[in-house]
């Protein structure tokens, strides 16, 4: 085809479509040399590289740039293919405000100077890690302790984080947030990326590392190769580490790259499962993580009549409260179970459980039948009313570390009832009352422990103060971040 030709189509188009394409310019998600190297055709004929790709480069799948792949792109935005629009143009205009899976990450010029002028006159600097950054125990955990060292030690913070989610805009508060935009925290999808990443740090004279989650350890080869002084938080047990491929991907590393940082475990039950379970001989200490929750005085006579007013459901009734968002992990399907056991000898107890009502295990639990005496929330960030009005907690976990809503439960005066050798919570339970700890995964005994502390309001009280009690002394979150950074 006649060379001139060409160009003259391109530019009729490149009138009828100015305005988007002065978007794509602007977005720094076109690279001409980049375009060039990757599609020898263009550069043979000459063509212009961003009249090609803006005309009919897209339609043929070639990618403007190496931070964005345009087959990826229209796979996993399907209304961007049905309007045959330039699937870039379509990002731009809708996709980076809704935090869609369509930029591939690149340690790039402009990343560059994005770090260098946010660290910019600081020399403390912190790397914090996660795996995502959904609304879940993890991730809220890491955020407060964001929180902590920003306001309260006044460090500058940098996040990487292998996906986002729901917290994104709440952890960009405190750091400056880099989202690998992956579809899966399994393994690190490109490590040539990574790898100028962690250079750019080390440029960056960042040298201290808040890794948080098993999966954090991804990262091993780059800490150790160069020289961060790292620590990763370690929250997850078999149940988790297998339903997320870390057996096969993470533990490896742990036995082979670990050198010189630290595992920090939440509980020692926790670190006795990964000597038993995998064989993890690693440098580590037991730090339980604090309570970050913000508990004011209340009236617990008032907040008993406002929830119960809320939830419909007689004013003297008693209640039983769980909350978690993983179905069996969380033992939901125990804690309905508990329910119609409990409700035969205590017709006016009540079982409110705070999860994620789209599970679909939860669909078909609820559709099903009518639970009697059973009410299943959407878990939301005001949960502490419900804290706040509750008589027990059921942590009906089959696996749980040392999960983040004990301690809350615990500040806030509620019993906590918990099963034997499934977490770390025994381990705080059991100095309080042996009432509160249940033999391993036997609901009939769980059923006991529930009825000793519904027949006694006497004995939840006493325990209530106990726990609180504890909560302050032991779980200070300001004194576990203070931990953190010796």
């Amino acid at each position: 085809m006649n060379k001139k030709k060409v160009i003259y189509n391109l530019l009729q188009i490149c009138n009828e479509f100015r305005s988007s394409w002065r978007l794509v310019k602007k977005s720094n998600l076109f690279d001409a040399d980049y375009y060039l190297a990757n599609n020898p055709d263009v550069r043979e004929f000459g063509i212009d590289p961003f009249y090609h790709f803006m005309a009919k480069g897209w339609r043929e799948g070639r990618d403007p740039s190496r931070k964005f792949n345009t087959g990826y792109y229209l796979a996993d935005n399907p209304d961007a293919k049905t309007l045959n629009i330039n699937p870039l143009i379509h990002y731009i205009k809708h996709g980076c405000f809704k935090h869609r899976g369509a930029i591939i990450f690149a340690a790039n010029s402009s990343l560059v100077k994005r770090i260098a002028d946010y660290i910019c006159g600081y020399n403390d600097i912190i790397l914090l890690i996660s795996h995502d950054l959904s609304r879940s125990g993890a991730p809220l955990l890491l955020l407060n302790i964001a929180k902590n060292l920003k306001n309260k030690h006044n460090k500058t913070l940098i996040l990487l984080t292998l996906m986002g989610g729901e917290l994104y805009d709440e952890f960009d508060q405190y750091c400056l947030v880099i989202n690998l935009c992956q579809k899966q925290v399994t393994s690190i999808e490109n490590l040539n990326e990574v790898e100028r990443l962690f250079q750019l740090f080390e440029n960056a004279s960042i040298c201290s590392v808040i890794a948080n989650t098993l999966g954090s350890a991804l990262y091993l080869p780059f800490f150790e190769k160069y020289h961060f002084n790292y620590q990763i938080l370690v929250h997850e047990l078999p149940y988790v580490v297998t339903a997320l491929n870390w057996h096969l991907t993470v533990i490896p590393l742990l036995k082979d790259e670990f050198k010189t940082g630290k595992l920090i475990f939440s509980a020692e039950f926790v670190w006795q499962e990964y000597q038993k379970v995998y064989g993890v001989d690693c440098r580590h200490e037991i730090i339980p993580q604090g309570f970050f929750q913000q508990r004011s005085n209340f009236d617990k006579q008032d907040a008993k009549k406002q929830l119960r007013k809320i939830l419909g459901i007689p004013q003297d009734s008693l209640l039983v409260l769980g909350g978690g968002k993983d179905f069996k992990r969380k033992g939901i399907d125990i804690f309905v179970d508990l329910s119609q056991k409990i409700i035969q000898d205590f017709p006016n107890c009540y079982f409110v459980f705070l999860g994620d009502t789209k599970d679909p295990n939860i669909v078909n639990l609820l559709s099903n039948k009518k639970i009697p005496n059973f009410i299943f929330l959407n878990f939301s960030t005001d949960y502490i009313k419900f804290l706040q009005g509750a008589d027990i907690f059921a942590l009906t976990s089959r696996e749980d570390p040392f999960p983040n809503v004990l301690l809350d439960a615990m500040a806030f005066g509620l019993p906590v009832v918990a099963f034997d050798k499934c977490g770390g919570a025994p381990e705080v339970l059991y100095k309080i009352d042996e009432n509160l700890v249940a033999k391993t995964l036997d609901i009939d005994d769980y059923q006991k422990k529930i009825a000793i502390l519904l027949k006694n309001a006497t004995l939840r009280n006493e325990i209530g103060v106990k726990e609180i009690q504890v909560v302050q002394e032991q779980y200070n979150f300001d004194n576990y971040v203070a931990k953190l950074l010796e």
